[in-house]
């Protein structure tokens, strides 16, 4: 159970909310990897997301005891790692590719610095990769700016990276195809990825995530710190999100083409997009975000979704989270378009979109569900200070608060626009809101079913 505002929210009908939302995205559809429905749901849905952790857990700890069993000391690497090797701590230049393979795993222990040269890395088929220890372990590179491989995990490679730094990289990042991570108080600060992500779990690959940072990371594509596509699937705990940029969709977090990610107890602050979401992006293909007990603080995209865009076929369960001065053309803190949404027990403060949906903006084919939301103080330079409803097909607002919140044409808390009766707004209360047209709510084109 979760306190929220003296009362209390179970968690269980959301996740069965959030269930039904899958079953509507997915009904009828096929995936262009000729992967059907059912299979996708089978794979991405809350019961998957909230057991991964303990289950890479698991495999981890059983790894750990591998090496402790039998790891040979050495002091330099070789080319190709076949064996259990574990790495004498102190400072090492890596100036190649370092490949483990089917059986051979490297364990690399606390007070270890590694200076990774110009096209070198990690390259992992079938291999392990155990980091961990007392003292921290730092990645960087060997000259300022210069380009590394990454550390690139295929054929169902394992790694456990723990206390652990990585500054100052060019390069790929780390790449999970098909493979398992655990990653744990590590941090990623100031590093550039020529692709999507600092880490990229892809192609089924698996990742948990728990209380690291990602500080001023910068991708030339999507996702400034994470990136998880291709059915690959991401457990996210008590982890920092700030300062990121992307040169596309998801300041800090992309999920995209049927994957999913669990995200709670985090902050996302100052993350820039120069898409959409300035801080999560989930879009295309029955993606599923589960985002709960966030703080969303100063993101900014240039187009859509200040804090968050779901997308095109996409689902997303936000509930218990506040988010704070949030900008973006359309919907400052939220954008939901093409997808369905469950949007509960939230806080939104100050967010502000250029044009329409000061926090909240819903079009194009958009299912769900608003409830016991709190709005104050959003604004919007055009239509629906708070809120804006346009075309959608069945979006419920219940039992929300909306306070100080401002439209400059119309709409002050919410705006509908070509919306139809099967959108309701119920057992709301509002005050102090402000639009020269519809100081509350104002109808456009519109019969939403309005109730006390």
């Amino acid at each position: 159970m979760i306190m929220k505002y003296g009362r209390k929210i179970s968690l269980v009908p959301l996740l069965t909310i959030s269930t039904m939302l899958m079953a509507w995205a997915t009904s009828g559809s096929i995936l262009a990897n000729e992967m059907n429905a059912e299979q996708v749901q089978s794979r991405i849905n809350p019961d998957t997301l909230s057991r991964l952790e303990p289950e890479i857990r698991k495999k981890m700890n059983a790894l750990s005891a591998q090496f402790a069993s039998g790891a040979l000391t050495v002091s330099q690497l070789p080319e190709r790692i076949d064996t259990l090797m574990r790495l004498s701590p102190g400072t090492h230049e890596i100036e190649q590719i370092i490949r483990i393979r089917k059986g051979g795993g490297l364990m690399i222990s606390g007070g270890t610095k590694l200076l990774f040269h110009a096209g070198a890395g990690f390259e992992l088929k079938k291999g392990n990769l155990l980091v961990t220890g007392r003292g921290p372990v730092e990645f960087c590179a060997a000259k300022t700016g210069s380009g590394w491989q990454g550390i690139k995990m295929t054929r169902k490679s394992r790694a456990w990276i723990e206390n652990a730094s990585f500054s100052g990289i060019n390069g790929p990042g780390i790449e999970l195809k098909n493979s398992e991570g655990l990653f744990v108080k590590t941090r990623f600060i100031g590093n550039q990825s020529t692709e999507s992500g600092i880490v990229s779990v892809m192609r089924e690959g698996r990742a948990a995530l728990v209380d690291c940072e990602f500080s001023d990371n910068r991708s030339k594509n999507n996702g400034g710190a994470l990136s998880v596509w291709g059915l690959g699937l991401a457990n996210v705990r008590e982890c920092i999100f700030k300062n990121n940029h992307s040169g596309g969709d998801g300041g800090a977090v992309i999920v995209r083409t049927a994957s999913g990610v669990q995200i709670v107890e985090s902050l996302f602050e100052g993350n820039i997009s120069d898409g959409n979401g300035g801080a999560i992006a989930i879009v295309k293909d029955f993606s599923l975000g589960l985002l709960g007990k966030i703080q969303f603080r100063s993101n900014k995209a240039r187009k859509d979704g200040g804090a968050v865009i779901v997308a095109y076929q996409s689902n997303m369960l936000l509930t218990n989270s506040d988010l704070q001065q949030n900008e973006a053309n359309l919907g400052g803190a939220v954008m939901i378009r093409e997808s369905r949404a469950v949007i509960q027990g939230n806080r939104f403060f100050n967010n502000n979109s250029t044009y329409n949906g000061g926090a909240v903006n819903a079009n194009a084919d958009a299912f769900g569900l608003v409830m016991e939301n709190l709005f104050s103080g959003n604004g919007a330079g055009a239509y629906g200070g708070a809120i804006m409803l346009r075309s959608t097909n069945q979006m419920a607002l219940k039992d929300n608060q909306f306070k100080n919140n401002r439209a400059q044409e119309m709409g002050g808390a919410i705006m509908c626009f070509q919306a139809s009766a099967e959108n309701t707004i119920t057992a709301s209360t509002y005050s102090g809101n402000y639009a020269p047209d519809g100081k509350d709510i104002y109808q456009h084109e519109s019969n939403v079913t309005v109730k006390p």
